[in-house]
Formats: C-alpha cells, sequence, structure tokens
C-alpha cells in the first residue's frame, strides 16, 4: 500500500468514506478502458458481453474481450444464470459517486439499458428495462411504469409485483427518481405488502404514497392511496378510520370525475356502513353505487352492488326484494361467465327462498350451486393434481435449487405453487397449462428467494476486496467472495496461528510489515517476507479446507 493511500485512509472521517478511498484506488489501478467499462457495468443489476456492447457502444468490438477481464476482478461476481455482475457493496459506492459526479453519464448509460432491456421477453428483462427508465424521466416514463404494475396484477402475478416494486425502491432510496415515481412505487409497494397481509408494512408505504402524490397534484393517486389506507383499517377492523379515508377518497373521485373509482368506493363506505349496522345509509350508498356501475358498463360490478344491496334488504326484514335482487346478480353473473359467482348468487338465493318456507325451490338452488362448486373444485383438483404429479415439475424445481442454492426447500417452492395455482383459480382464471403455469411461478419464487439470501450474506468491510484485489491471485484461488459466511466458518476451523495471519490481514487490514512485526519476538524476528510466506501457507491451509467441503 502506498504512503499516499494509506495517509488518505487514515484521514477519512468515515467508514463510507474510506470504502470509496479503497474501491477509487481499484479502479484507477485498472486500464483506462477496463475502468471506463467498469463504471458502466455497475449500472445494471447483471451483465454479459451483450449488456456491455450496449452500455458501451464506443468499446463494442472490444466487449467480448473486457467482458472476459472483468470477470477475474475480485469484486465481480457470478450471476445464477444470467452472467457477472459487481459486488453489491462496491457497486452501491460506484452508482452514488457516478450520480454525483457524472449525472449526464449516469442517465445516458441509464437510457441505454432501458432501451436494450425494453426489446427482452422474460420477465427479469421488463423489471430491468422499467429501474433503468425510471431513472431516464422521459415523458410518460411513470405512465408506462404504473401500467406495467396494473398489467401484473391483472395478471395475478403478485410475487413479479413485489420484485419490481423492490427493485424500483433501490432508485427511490438513492434519491434519482421523480416524485411522481417515488407515489407510484410507494403505492405499488403498499398494496404487494396488504396482499401477504403485512399491514403496518402497508400503512407505512401508503402513508408515503398520499404525500407526494398531494405534492405533486395528483388527485386521482390521491384518491387510490386513500382507498388503500381505508382497506387496510377495514382489514385491522378500526371501521370508522376505514370509514373517513373512503369518504375522503370519495370527494376526490368525484373531483377528477372517475365514475368507476366513486362507484367502487360507494360500495366500500356501504361494507363499512353495514358493518356499523348503519343499514339505511349502507343501502343507499350501494344503490348510488349501482346506478354509476350501470353508467359505466361494469356488469361485475352491478353484479357485486346487487349482491351487498341483497344482503342489506334481508337485514331490513324486506325479503322479496331481496331475493329479486340476488336474481338480478345471478343473471349478471351467468352473462359475464362468473362460475364462482353464479354459484355464490345460487346458495344465496337458496338462503332467501329457505327463510320464506319455499324449500322445493330451496333444494333446487342449492342443488345447482354444488353443481357448480363441484365443477369449479374438480376444475381446481384437475389441475393442482396434474402439478403436484409432475415429475418434470419436480426434477426442474430440483436443478434450479441445486443451481441457486436459496434458503428454501422443494416443499417450500411446491407449496408456494399450490397456493398461487389455487388463488388464480378461484379468482376465474383460466390455467390451460398447469405444469407450465407452475414453472414460471416457481422459478419467480425461487430467484426472489435466492436474492434475498445473497442479500443476508455477511460481508466484510471493503477493505477485504482491496486486499483481495492487490494479491488476487492468491486469494481467488483460495475462496470466491460471493461464499464470505461459509468462508468465516472454514476460517474458525484454521489452526490459532492461520487464523490469525487471516484475520490480521484480510480484515484488521494490516500490512506484511505490520504483521511482521507482531509475529516477531525479541529472539525470533520475522521479516516482511517471511511474513508473506506464512500467510501464503494460511492461505493454503484455507484453501484445502474449502475445497474439502465444497467436494464433499
Amino acid at each position: 500500500m502506498s504512503q499516499d493511500l494509506l495517509a488518505r485512509l487514515t484521514e477519512a472521517k468515515s467508514d463510507s468514506e474510506r470504502a470509496w478511498i479503497v474501491t477509487q484506488s481499484l479502479l484507477d489501478a485498472l486500464p483506462a478502458e477496463l475502468s471506463q467499462m467498469i463504471w458502466a457495468a455497475a449500472i445494471p443489476h447483471w451483465f454479459d458481453g451483450n449488456i456491455l456492447a450496449a452500455l458501451r457502444p464506443e468499446f463494442a468490438t472490444q466487449a467480448d474481450e473486457l467482458y472476459i477481464k472483468i470477470q477475474s476482478l475480485s469484486f465481480v461476481e457470478v450471476f445464477a444464470e444470467r452472467g457477472y455482475n459487481i459486488h453489491e457493496l462496491t457497486r452501491k459506492l460506484i452508482l452514488d459517486h457516478l450520480w454525483e459526479e457524472n449525472k449526464e453519464e449516469f442517465l445516458t448509460l441509464s437510457l441505454r439499458l432501458s432501451e436494450y432491456f425494453q426489446n427482452q421477453d422474460t420477465a427479469e428483462a421488463k423489471i430491468e428495462w422499467l429501474y433503468h427508465l425510471a431513472v431516464t424521466d422521459t415523458d410518460g416514463a411513470g405512465n408506462t411504469i404504473d401500467n406495467y404494475f396494473i398489467d401484473l396484477n391483472n395478471s395475478f402475478r403478485y410475487g413479479e409485483i413485489e420484485t419490481l416494486a423492490n427493485v424500483l425502491l433501490e432508485q427511490v432510496a438513492a434519491n434519482r427518481v421523480n416524485s411522481t415515481i417515488k407515489a407510484i412505487v410507494y403505492y405499488r409497494k403498499g398494496q404487494a405488502e396488504a396482499k401477504s397481509y403485512r399491514s403496518q408494512a402497508a400503512l407505512s408505504h401508503y402513508e408515503s404514497a398520499l404525500v407526494l402524490y398531494r405534492e405533486v397534484g395528483s388527485r386521482l393517486g390521491e384518491a387510490n392511496t386513500l382507498i388503500g389506507i381505508g382497506d387496510v383499517f377495514q382489514f385491522l377492523g378500526r371501521p370508522k378510520e376505514a370509514l373517513s379515508h373512503y369518504e375522503s377518497a370519495l370527494v376526490l373521485y368525484r373531483e377528477v370525475g372517475s365514475r368507476l373509482g366513486e362507484a367502487n368506493t360507494l360500495v366500500g363506505i356501504g361494507d363499512v356502513l353495514q358493518f356499523l349496522y348503519r343499514l339505511e345509509e349502507a343501502l343507499s350508498h350501494y344503490e348510488s353505487a349501482l346506478v354509476l356501475y350501470r353508467e359505466v358498463g361494469s356488469r361485475l360490478g352491478e353484479a357485486t352492488a346487487l349482491e351487498a344491496i341483497s344482503c342489506v334488504l334481508q337485514l331490513l326484514d324486506r325479503t322479496e326484494e331481496a331475493l329479486s335482487q340476488r336474481e338480478n346478480a345471478l343473471a349478471l353473473y351467468r352473462e359475464v361467465s362468473s362460475r364462482l359467482g353464479e354459484a355464490t348468487a345460487l346458495e344465496a338465493i337458496g338462503n332467501v327462498l329457505q327463510f320464506l318456507d319455499r324449500p322445493e325451490e330451496t333444494l333446487s338452488n342449492y342443488e345447482n350451486a354444488i353443481t357448480l362448486y363441484d365443477e369449479i373444485d374438480s376444475h381446481l383438483s384437475q389441475v393442482v393434481s396434474q402439478t403436484l404429479q409432475s415429475q418434470w415439475l419436480s426434477a426442474y424445481i430440483k436443478h434450479r435449487l441445486l443451481r441457486l442454492k436459496p434458503n428454501v426447500s422443494e416443499e417450500d417452492v411446491l407449496h408456494y405453487v399450490i397456493v398461487s395455482l389455487i388463488e388464480a383459480v378461484k379468482s376465474g382464471m383460466e390455467v390451460r397449462h398447469p405444469v407450465t403455469w407452475g414453472k414460471l411461478v416457481a422459478d419467480r419464487y425461487i430467484n426472489k428467494q435466492y436474492k434475498l439470501s445473497r442479500q443476508s450474506i455477511i460481508v466484510k468491510p471493503r477493505m477485504l476486496e482491496f486486499f483481495g484485489n492487490v494479491h488476487r491471485q492468491e486469494l481467488s484461488s483460495a475462496f470466491d467472495t460471493d461464499d464470505t459466511e461459509y468462508l468465516q466458518s472454514q476460517i474458525a476451523r484454521l489452526k490459532e496461528r492461520d487464523r490469525q495471519i487471516i484475520q490480521w490481514r484480510f480484515f484488521d487490514n494490516l500490512s506484511w510489515s505490520e504483521i511482521a512485526v507482531r509475529l516477531s519476538s525479541k529472539t525470533k524476528p520475522v521479516t516482511e517476507q517471511g511474513a508473506r510466506q506464512r500467510g501464503k501457507r494460511a492461505l493454503d491451509a484455507l484453501r484445502s479446507l474449502y475445497t474439502e467441503n465444497i467436494e464433499s
């Protein structure tokens, strides 16, 4: 280590400042073209030769050669099945400084990647496209991102919604996106949390979104977020707070002219009022919603409102009217081919007829409902059975788990697939190829768990990467920095003298001359070269333990 570098590290006032000094030293020591490519390679979450060529078209003819050279650097690691990536801590340092010192370059590189990934078909590539699009601040970027969230929700791809939200939160946390996109990300993250019953986390993200939507003047965004907050409060059994938020949202929907939003909110208010047993008020809100659903042509919304009206009418002992509304709802469910809606409507009609003491009609409706439920359950049982019994799917999951080694079992993955499958089928989604569908769901779940397990690895200070680069030949052959947590368990098995040298050199950041002083005694001094030799033996011992356990 040069005296100048040592002095700068000594004078640094924070760990982050010291980490950047080390990283900058690494980059400055590289050839110019390789260094420039590293700066660019930090922009995506992963890269291969094609991505590097897209990032730096001026080096397109050298991209493959530079790609090979990059792979040998200590702060570059394998990104399973996609290529390589820069170690997360190094990547963050590079991104932060590039944004602060050369924002124009950052935006240029992000725009190139946005254009590159937009043309890719995989879910991972689409998420990466939106991650870079968010930074470019191009016209309509916010709408594009929000529409993609909506498409994912309509396709029941809830895992991807959370993944996309988490990826975009990186840009939000770094303050690289505008307030509109921040609001969208917080709102969609809140939705994802609410669907997973993480109510407090959902409220926190919704509140953040609400502040931002108000800041940018998005009345529709504000209204949608108030509805989300109201839904969480209703789930938590806090009806008065839910009602307050719904009523605030209703005013906003009326201001912006959103008839469907207004109708949905009226139903939400009606539900709370019914819970509070304010039945006449609930009925009034449901009837107002019904008018709006008919105006906008929402047949399913109309059926939902009719069922709600019928429920209140029964509570008010207006049973014949309740029956009439149930029958109207049944006709609508049949019209839109909602088999589950039809089954529940038949059952509800049977309940009303039973109350009216009309046993034959009651039985007929119950039998028809049971037939439909059986058909739905039969289809569900069939697709679940087909998925569970698929040896190909089981083998595929085992293969993926073996390659990525996330902290989940095959049973965990299958459970997630089956639960997702049941939810999809019951919601009315037609799953024509359940095994293929299950493969896609399993893939997304395993990739998500793999990413989470990578984030949980305990990574030692950035100095390890610096010295790992200086002595790359001896270190890279001993271990892969992606296995730091496992590596530490092997270090603990070393003999005391070897463990001490590893600790001094790679974790306490001592130079070989400093280590030589510590190893020396009054009767037996140790030279710097002697310390290096002992360090080599310690690494050889560590390599032996590491390799032995990996192979076994």
